[in-house]
C-alpha cells in the first residue's frame, strides 16, 4: 500500500481547489471532506477502504515562534489531551527539507498569542487546526496508512479575522451569508481577506510542490 499514489483529502474546498491546480500532472485525487471533526468523521464513514495512503492537507496555525506564514509541516503525530499521540504512517521524503512536527486540534479558534503558547506548553505541539486529531485517530483505528501536511497560514502573533471560522460551511464551500455579513460589519475585511486568499494559495502551492516531488523520489516497485 504505501507505493499506491496517495488520496489528498483537504478540509475546505479553496484547498482542495488550489491543490488540483497544483497536482493536475499528477494524477492524484484530489478531494474535499469539509472542516472540522465532522467532516473527517463522515468522509471516513464513507470511504472505509480507501486501498491508498490517505494524506490530510490544509492550512494551519503556528503555536510556536520558530513556525511563520508560508512555511510547510510534516505531522509526525497528532496529539490529544493526556498527551496521547497518534502517529503517522506516510512522511515526506528527507530530501524536501520538510520540518517534522506533531500537531493538535481545535474545535474554536486559538486566536492569541497567550491562548497559542498556552496551548503549545500544554501539548508540546507546534501546529493547530480543526481536523487532524479526529483523522489520526479514524485513521489510525482503521489501520490506514495516512500522512498530515499542513502549511501554516496565521503565525504565532497573528490573529484570524473574528468569527472566520463561519465563512465555510459543512460541505468546506465558502459559507457566502456569513462572508457577507462580516463584511457588513467590518468593510476593511475585504483587503484582509484578499491578504488571506494570496498567502494561503501560496503556500498551498508550496505544499503542493513537496507532494510533487514525493512521487518523484520515490522508489520503484
Amino acid at each position: 500500500m504505501p507505493d499506491r499514489d496517495p488520496i489528498i483529502l483537504c478540509p475546505l474546498e479553496f484547498e482542495r481547489k488550489v491543490l488540483q491546480r497544483q497536482l493536475a500532472a499528477t494524477g492524484l485525487r484530489v478531494l474535499c471532506c469539509g472542516p472540522g471533526k465532522e467532516g473527517v468523521t463522515r468522509w471516513v464513514g464513507l470511504n472505509r477502504n480507501p486501498e491508498a495512503p490517505v494524506i490530510l492537507a490544509g492550512l494551519a496555525g503556528s503555536l510556536v515562534e520558530e513556525l511563520n506564514t508560508g512555511d510547510v509541516v510534516d505531522l509526525e503525530a497528532a496529539v490529544a489531551p493526556g498527551n496521547v499521540r497518534i502517529e503517522t504512517s506516510w512522511r515526506l521524503p528527507a530530501s524536501c527539507g520538510v520540518p517534522r512536527v506533531t500537531g493538535t486540534s481545535s474545535t474554536r479558534l486559538v486566536n492569541s498569542r497567550p491562548a497559542r503558547r498556552a496551548l503549545h506548553l500544554h501539548l508540546g505541539c507546534s501546529i493547530v487546526d480543526m481536523e487532524s486529531l479526529a483523522f489520526a485517530q479514524a485513521a489510525h483505528q482503521r489501520g490506514w496508512t495516512f500522512g498530515i501536511l499542513r502549511g501554516i497560514s496565521d503565525g504565532l502573533d497573528e490573529t484570524l479575522p473574528p468569527g472566520c471560522d463561519q465563512w465555510v460551511d459543512h460541505r468546506g464551500r465558502a459559507a457566502k451569508g456569513a462572508i457577507a455579513a462580516s463584511i457588513l460589519r467590518t468593510p476593511s475585511l475585504i483587503g484582509r481577506m484578499r491578504v488571506m486568499k494570496k498567502s494561503g494559495e501560496k503556500v498551498l502551492e508550496s505544499l503542493a510542490n513537496h507532494i510533487t516531488t514525493s512521487l518523484e523520489t520515490r522508489p520503484a516497485s
